[in-house]
C-alpha cells in the first residue's frame, strides 16, 4: 500500500499554510508546498482564485502531487 497524501484546500486566509505547519511535524517524508510553486510562475500568471487561473491550478497542483508521490 501506498503512503497516504494529504492534500489541504480553501480559500485565502483560511489558515492552510498554519496547518500544513503544523502538520508537517508528524511527517516521516518530505512534505511539499503550494505557495513556492505559485510564486515560481513569471509569465502569465493568474490569481489562484480567479476563475480563468483553472488550468494554472490544475498544473501547479498536478507538481505537488508528483512531488508528495515522489
Amino acid at each position: 500500500m501506498r503512503d497516504p497524501v494529504l492534500i489541504l484546500t480553501g480559500p485565502p486566509g483560511l489558515g492552510k499554510t498554519t496547518v500544513a505547519s503544523l502538520l508537517a511535524g508528524y511527517a516521516e517524508r518530505g512534505v511539499p508546498r503550494v505557495r513556492p510553486v505559485f510564486r515560481s510562475i513569471h509569465a502569465g500568471y493568474v490569481e489562484p482564485w480567479q476563475p480563468e487561473s483553472h488550468g494554472q491550478n490544475v498544473t501547479v497542483m498536478n507538481i505537488v502531487a508528483g512531488a508528495a508521490a515522489g
